[in-house]
């Protein structure tokens, strides 16, 4: 392959593949500051302005399954690039919705586009175009890109906000999804040769395929763990603004800045994988970074009852459990794909359980009463990733047992 073709793989694709997974994830992180503001715009209760956040994870997680299929059908590339279209459709009628019901079907629509991206993105980063060691280092990346999202977002949308009104917090996503996704449409790949077959035909044999996935408990231990880890970095992130603002009495603008060493975490990690993975096979940095979530977990629980104001052992703790995060959660992704014959639908599958932990992250701690005590909020945390961990070890533990 010429060099400037293996550059534009390695380099100027993952980049704006990148840049466009930032502005999907920014536009669920951008416009939070606003959401108290929505209810008085739109005389609407909290509740049902709180949807507007919910409403993007069912969009994410509702089609993917079927999104995995018409990939291997159609191609990754068209249906990123389709999901693109959608995703920045959606961006617009988020700024000039009339109404909270307008705004909750445009949020429902953006999830939809984002999750396309979710099936290209890994199943093309896992495909043969990159090698297992570069495979690992993208995703890794691309996971470093999505951390920025809850860092830069608040920070953002609480100065556009300000000056501008609630709908100029959707703007800057606008903008970085146009770009991208038209860089996309002439540097994407296409990492899949499409089905000639009837759809109704293999419909039925992907279902198949899906149920396979469900079945293999190998895929299923990496699958389920890294979506528990990221269910409970999402919990964090839904119980942030009330430990930090409510119980440690930091004010919105130090908010942000406190959140800054957590999310530095995640870029920090990947870096440190591209670093590591010269010197450690892929088992013991994956064992690193199981241990390092593991400790950060643990700890955080202990903090939150012995030491319960203690705003640094909060951030330190946070800290290192995002940066193992990032070091060992390319590794559980890419050796799921590596498992699966067909990525796209085994990408859908991971995407979907993505957005459901996240949901279930999130939904649990919305349940939980906010008083002076945030145990339960750590408790979460723990108990999502500690589950996802027990499960991943029995399964490979069992499997290994199992009789050649």
């Amino acid at each position: 392959m010429p060099i400037s073709e293996r550059s534009r793989l390695v380099i100027l694709f993952p980049i704006f593949l990148f840049s466009y997974n930032l502005a999907a994830n920014l536009s669920n992180d951008i416009y939070l500051p606003a959401l108290p503001h929505l209810s008085a715009v739109f005389h609407q209760s909290d509740y049902l302005v709180q949807w507007t956040f919910t409403a993007w994870f069912a969009g994410v997680a509702s089609p993917q399954l079927i999104f995995g299929i018409l990939a291997e059908y159609y191609g990754r590339r068209k249906l990123a690039l389709a999901g693109g279209g959608c995703f920045l459709t959606a961006t617009a009628l988020c700024i000039f919705s009339p109404n909270i019901y307008f705004l909750l079907a445009a949020r429902f629509l953006q999830g939809v586009g984002v999750c396309t991206l979710n099936v290209a993105t890994f199943s093309t980063l896992r495909s043969y175009l990159y090698s297992y060691e570069e495979s690992v280092k993208l995703i890794a990346y691309a996971n470093a890109t999505s951390a920025l999202a809850p860092l830069l977002g608040p920070l953002i949308g609480t100065a556009l906000f300000i000056h501008f009104g609630w709908r100029s917090t959707f703007v800057p996503v606008l903008l970085l999804g146009m770009i991208s996704v038209g860089a996309l449409y002439r540097l994407m790949p296409e990492s899949y040769q499409p089905m000639k077959e009837n759809l109704s035909v293999i419909w039925k044999v992907y279902l198949r395929h899906y149920f396979y996935l469900l079945k293999n408990k190998l895929f299923m231990a990496h699958m389920i763990f890294y979506g528990c880890a990221l269910g409970g970095l999402v919990a964090y992130l839904a119980a942030s603004p009330f430990l930090l603002i409510k119980h440690f009495l930091l004010s919105p603008k130090l908010y942000g800045v406190v959140q800054l060493p957590i999310f530095l975490g995640s870029i920090f990690g990947a870096v440190l994988v591209e670093r590591i993975l010269k010197f450690y096979s892929r088992q013991f940095c994956l064992l690193v970074g199981i241990v390092g979530m593991l400790a950060a977990v643990s700890f955080l629980l202990m903090a939150s009852v012995i030491w319960p104001n203690n705003l640094k052992l909060l951030i330190i703790t946070m800290t290192i459990f995002t940066t193992s995060f990032a070091f060992g959660g390319g590794f559980l992704i890419s050796d799921a794909l590596e498992l699966a014959e067909h990525k796209s639908l085994a990408a859908a599958v991971i995407g979907t359980t993505m957005a459901l932990f996240c949901l279930i992250g999130s939904s649990l701690v919305g349940l939980i009463h906010l008083s002076q005590q945030w145990w339960p909020q750590a408790f979460i945390i723990f108990f999502m990733t500690a589950a996802g961990c027990g499960y991943y070890f029995l399964n490979i533990r069992s499997k290994s047992s199992e009789p050649q």
